[in-house]
């Protein structure tokens, strides 16, 4: 080989000696951050170990299950014998499910429209039922003066006998609550929304004042007004609740009228869906498919009027009213983990009814330590999370281990080459140093 064939080949193969020394380099760095990553998967193994998570007794299935914002709220949300629990902040403000936000908000729009609007139509029954008892006290200013009277004036101006009433017609009760409802201003209450107490019956009152003839609607000639038994019903129970307290008006349900019932002496239950009916409950409480209607059947839909449904949403509609309220993200109410956290850190409390508790001794919530208040509620270990953090971390030192052999059969090709490339730089610096030799012998002779 010449002299700058030799000089040639020794530059490349120290070249390629550098760049075998370079890759020895970047692959020992390569495994350095690989024993760093064996140590973040150890911590974060070791992390887990001590994780632990909220759980909650379920009578229904005699175990401890997760805990969440969504089953701790909800009624019957962990069994059916569970209690009433609120999620609060340190504001006191009720957490609540966006669903359950907008319904209270609507509860509390739609109440406040409806009785801006039936106060109107109230007003103008209440003085169209006056006009009726001013009219016709010389002929029985109660209702069963009233009533009677009516229905004489109905027989004197029918020919037709099968159409007169008498107390052995099928409809008897039926025209009774109908001419009661005139007197009281019920009916003119119900034909400003469209609707008419008056169930096909017949009537024929030509001495009737005129000014009041045109609420007697025959089942013949109703105009656009209509008779729907369930918005009858509800509206007759709005009339009623504004209507209590206004004298002699509400004395006249006590009187066989099928809807006027007597306002001052109902039944506490009844009074309280009256209050419902003004407030917003009830239209919240149906909003979650139940009512406070005691009078209320399946044939009226599909509500529930399951005593312990209703006051679970009532307690929910006052505390919010009281307190106000908050929403988070969706995930979040569903989540072991967020609940935990929050509550461990401070950022949320438990609140659980006592039917004992507030100022009158008839039930309030009260704030109670998460880890030690409440009974059903207990700290476990997060077996769960264990074991997933024992999979990560085998998958992980699996990736590590099987990169580090990769790494280490690389760093021995890179020495098994390294080693011929010395070699073979050795040998060329031999061959360069005998030409060299051979060139000074020439120019010696």
């Amino acid at each position: 080989m010449g002299m700058s064939a030799s000089q040639a080949r020794l530059m490349t193969l120290t070249a390629r000696l550098s760049d075998l020394e370079y890759s020895a380099q970047a692959i020992s760095n390569a495994k350095i951050r690989l024993a760093d990553n064996t140590e973040d998967a150890a911590t974060k193994y070791s992390a887990a170990l001590d994780l632990q998570k909220l759980t909650v007794y379920s009578s229904d299935t005699s175990s401890y299950v997760d805990a969440t914002a969504a089953n701790l709220t909800t009624f019957q949300g962990v069994s059916s014998l569970d209690k009433q629990r609120f999620l609060t902040n340190s504001s006191g403000q009720v957490l609540v499910s966006e669903s359950l936000q907008n319904a209270y908000n609507s509860s509390i729009a739609k109440t406040d429209n409806q009785n801006s609007r039936a106060q109107g139509y109230f007003d103008k029954a209440f003085s169209k039922g006056n006009k009726w008892q001013s009219a016709f006290a010389s002929n029985g200013s109660d209702f069963n003066g009233f009533v009677q009277w009516a229905m004489w004036d109905h027989n004197e101006n029918t020919t037709n006998a099968s159409d007169k009433i008498s107390t052995n017609s099928p409809d008897y009760k039926q025209y009774e609550t109908y001419y009661g409802n005139l007197y009281s201003g019920l009916e003119s209450f119900l034909n400003q929304y469209g609707l008419t107490s008056n169930d096909g019956l017949t009537v024929n009152n030509p001495k009737l004042d005129p000014d009041q003839g045109s609420y007697l609607n025959t089942s013949s000639n109703r105009g656009s007004l209509v008779y729907d038994e369930a918005k009858v019903g509800y509206y007759t129970d709005l009339f009623n609740s504004m209507n209590r307290g206004n004298g002699d008006k509400s004395t006249i349900s006590e009187k066989t009228n099928q809807y006027f019932e007597d306002l001052e002496n109902v039944s506490d239950k009844k009074n309280t869906y009256y209050d419902n009916m003004q407030n917003g409950i009830e239209l919240f409480l149906q909003s979650q498919g139940c009512t406070s209607d005691p009078d209320y059947t399946k044939n009226d839909g599909n509500l529930s009027t399951d005593e312990s449904k209703v006051q679970y949403y009532t307690n929910m509609f006052n505390e919010i009213n009281k307190q106000g309220s908050f929403t988070t993200d969706p995930s979040n109410m569903n989540d072991n983990e967020w609940l935990y956290q929050q509550l461990n850190n401070g950022t949320l409390y438990i609140e659980n009814f006592d039917y004992d508790g507030g100022v009158d001794g008839t039930g309030d919530f009260v704030n109670v330590p998460w880890e030690s208040g409440d009974s059903s509620v207990r700290k476990e270990d997060d077996k769960s999370a264990v074991a997933k953090a024992q999979a990560e971390y085998d998958v992980a030192m699996a990736r590590i281990e099987s990169k580090d052999k990769k790494y280490d059969l690389e760093l021995k090709q890179i020495d098994t080459e390294h080693t011929a490339v010395q070699t073979e730089i050795d040998s060329v610096k031999k061959v360069i140093d005998k030409n060299i030799e051979r060139s000074f012998k020439i120019f010696d002779a």
